[in-house]
């Protein structure tokens, strides 16, 4: 794992430029997670973040947040549970129809990954 400075000196280096322009997010609604997804909102750039996780409703007040944070960031949220191997493939259906990106980190979804074409 990099040091501390490493990660904070990447983080800095983001600009317009560098920043992804679609992010996708898997349970960034608590934890390291949520802290990473704030900060590149906040970087003030373009960029399409699709969050997915649970319970959307409960964490509408935390994506109008980051929405005033940054105008210019659009935020979607995937409602699913993403323990579930049924829901990464329903997930990864869904997030097809809009761009052609699907990138999930849980462990289970790397099957599903390398099966899929794209």
């Amino acid at each position: 794992m990099p040091s501390h400075s490493i990660i904070k000196a990447s983080n800095a280096s983001i600009t317009e430029t560098t920043a992804p322009k679609v992010a996708v997010f898997v349970g960034a609604t608590a934890g390291i997670a949520k802290a990473a997804l704030t900060l590149l909102v906040s970087k003030q750039t373009p960029i399409k973040v699709y969050v997915a996780g649970r319970d959307g409703k409960r964490h509408e007040p935390y994506l109008q947040e980051l929405r005033a944070l940054n105008p210019q960031a659009s935020l979607v949220w995937l409602e699913g549970k993403v323990s579930l191997l049924s829901e990464i493939r329903r997930l990864c259906d869904e997030s097809i129809e809009r761009p052609k990106l699907c990138i999930f980190s849980p462990p289970e979804a790397v099957h599903l990954l390398n099966k899929r074409k794209m």
